[in-house]
């Protein structure tokens, strides 16, 4: 509540964010991310650095800079210390950057667009179903052995084939950025709604809000660090890395093992005790934080049933988990979250547009990030041409619009679990491409639309960090600390723009020296030739030929559910149940972290119970030690695994 009450103060005074040296260490921190973050996942094969809500490579380089190079500075004179803007500046721009080099965009945009050549065979049947419906300038053309030198490693004395990357990697960046700029102009339009009138708390925006207090005060270490029982907190994950990590060195060295999978009736419950996900949780509003695990449960016990009446044969679908009436009833609840979402900020939104179109209205507009007038028509254009873009890769008009409005639907359902719940392993239950392949059958899309409906998996598909939800964070870390627009729009854009050439840059240049097939990776392996296999495999399956009304029946059924809990939450005050749950249940993440989301739920719950909120407040910096004792020692690790171990040694420390 501290940083809430100091939003106003802050934002009427003048801010100096964007310095020089904020910006260069800003830049830094983008370049840490866009080079390491693909270098640990494909050649090290060690933690990921961007894959989740509140990465490793945002918050790794930004505690160095606050625990090592703010306090060096300091110690040659206090007046050299970062400002607490300055940092929050720094983090933002590198926030922004993890969303880009891995899973958010150039790994699968680079994957998918230079596989169908390369993996088509005989058995697949590319060339007579996936050649004839391919577009030649959104794939990377296998001349003079472009393609096949990526995946297997250029000989000796041959010169990198650059050329035939352009125009593809340009094309699929421009959609890319389409959605993104789209993104960014509804955080500025949903800006006042989510933080004043609804209030949402930011769980995760608490951790470098905290870390930056006192950064530029006489004491040498920043605030957080000062207090024991942040570092009894920190020493826990911390110890138990390194024991392992010893473990990992010398095998006979005995380990701690903190996961346990455990069969239960017919299905495999994950007890997985994630520290940072303990910390995050703590932070996090306890009716949101019992809802997640709750619904894992009742989700779990869902399954057993179902597996019991015969019902449960699993989705074979990329990055949808779990059995299909629960996949699909997932997605009913997410759909009913977000127009429930929508609905209730029609209002501020009808208040937007009208400014945005008419003017006149009395709805201030100049703590955000762009006016009223420019969001709205920004997102309009956006909207436009990025459904323009995908009519031109293959789809109908209808059939883009429909993949576009899954798309928002996506984004803001995400983003608005992230910034509620704090969940950091996301990803939604359903992809638009397997929807409207189900909603709609393979006989209406036809070939050439599932070819396109493939395509599109370069930029849409792994939803693990996505752009919204940090530019989301970054908009309310900015507000709290009052950071001028024009610097943080100088900030974002650069970062971003470091970091889409470099990933790119690197990740190619990569695949030349070594193969990108030895990289032994699904993004470059069944990841980027998976998505037309599959649409293959549906058009020549009968069954997938009509629209799968059972399945959408489910979908319709979590819909409903969905509105019957959450009218029951704003009818009634004795309802305890928050219906965010059962939008994620089921999905890989939430799988892997309710147990974790469980402990931190029920720490907090205790404290609350025992000592209420002054004894919530004195044990705050105990869960910031969980969260960066993990990630220290975690730095540790990879640095064992690039140095000790080497390429294809490394251990996945962090990451799902």
């Amino acid at each position: 509540m501290r940083h809430v009450k100091q939003k106003e103060l802050d934002l009427s005074t003048p801010n100096h964010a964007l310095t020089n040296r904020a910006f260069v260490l800003g830049l830094l921190c983008v370049a840490f991310t866009s080079l390491l973050a693909p270098a640990s996942l494909l050649i090290y094969r060690s933690s990921l650095l961007a894959c989740d809500y509140f990465p490793l490579g945002a918050i790794l380089p930004f505690f160095f800079i606050v625990a090592g190079v703010n306090v060096a500075l300091k110690f040659v004179g206090r007046h050299y210390a970062l400002t607490p803007r300055e940092l929050t500046l720094i983090f933002m721009m590198a926030l922004i950057s993890t969303t880009i080099p891995t899973f958010g965009l150039v790994c699968y945009m680079l994957s998918v667009s230079s596989s169908p050549y390369y993996y088509a065979s005989p058995e697949n049947r590319f060339d007579e179903y996936i050649f004839p419906n391919l577009k030649s300038w959104a794939v990377v053309p296998d001349i003079n052995n472009t393609v096949k030198w990526f995946f297997e490693g250029i000989p000796k004395g041959e010169a990198i084939p650059w050329g035939p990357w352009i125009v593809p990697v340009l094309w699929w960046v421009s959609i890319a950025l389409m959605a993104f700029f789209m993104c960014f102009f509804l955080v500025v339009i949903l800006r006042k709604q989510w933080m004043e009138n609804e209030n949402i708390a930011y769980p995760l925006t608490e951790i470098p809000l905290t870390m930056v207090e006192g950064s530029d005060d006489q004491s040498l270490l920043p605030r957080f660090m000062r207090s024991r029982i942040f570092w009894s907190g920190f020493a826990i994950p911390f110890c138990i890395l390194l024991w392992n990590l010893a473990n990992r060195i010398w095998p006979t060295f005995p380990s701690i093992s903190l996961n346990r999978r455990q069969p239960v009736g017919t299905v495999t419950v994950d007890f997985l005790m994630k520290f940072p996900v303990i910390g995050f949780t703590y932070f996090v509003n306890t009716g949101a934080a019992f809802s997640i695990w709750f619904f894992w449960v009742l989700g779990l016990f869902q399954a057993h049933i179902f597996a019991r009446l015969g019902i449960s044969t699993f989705v074979g679908e990329p990055y949808c988990e779990g059995h299909p009436p629960i996949v699909f009833q997932e997605w009913g609840a997410f759909i009913a979250m977000v127009a429930m979402a929508v609905f209730m900020a029609r209002g501020h939104v009808l208040k937007v547009f009208k400014k945005a179109f008419f003017g006149g209205i009395s709805l201030d507009d100049s703590k955000e990030l762009t006016s009223y007038r420019t969001a709205v028509w920004g997102f309009l254009i956006c909207f436009v041409l990025l459904t323009i873009g995908l009519c031109i890769t293959g789809l109908k008009l209808y059939m883009a619009l429909i993949f576009v409005l899954c798309v928002l639907i996506i984004y803001i359902g995400i983003t608005k679990i992230v910034i509620e719940c704090g969940i950091v392993n996301l990803r939604s239950p359903m992809l638009p491409q397997v929807f409207m392949v189900n909603a709609l059958g393979t006989s209406q899309i036809g070939m050439q639309g599932l070819t396109a409906l493939a395509s599109n998996y370069t930029w849409f598909s792994d939803i693990k960090s996505v752009f919204m939800p940090a530019a989301a964070h970054s908009e309310r870390i900015r507000h709290v600390q009052g950071i001028g627009r024009r610097e943080v729009l100088i900030a974002l854009f650069s970062s971003m723009a470091l970091a889409i050439g470099l990933s790119i840059w690197f990740i190619i240049y990569s695949g030349y020296q070594k193969g990108a097939y030895n990289w032994n990776t699904w993004i470059f392996q069944y990841g980027a030739y998976g998505p037309y296999d599959q649409m293959v495999r549906k058009f020549r399956d009968v069954k997938f030929a009509k629209p799968q009304w059972t399945l959408l029946l489910w979908t319709v059924s979590g819909a409903v559910i969905y509105v019957l809990l959450n009218i029951m939450r704003y009818r009634f005050t004795w309802w305890p149940l928050h219906p965010v749950g059962m939008t994620v249940n089921a999905t890989f993440g939430v799988m892997w972290n309710a147990f974790s989301v469980f402990l931190g739920w029920a720490c907090k719950a205790a404290i609350l119970k025992i000592g209420g909120a002054p004894l919530y407040q004195k044990c705050r910096p105990f869960f910031i030690g969980l969260i960066l004792g993990h990630f220290v020692g975690v730095s540790i690790a990879f640095l064992v695994d690039v140095f000790y171990f080497g390429p294809g040694g490394g251990a996945m420390w962090h990451g799902w």
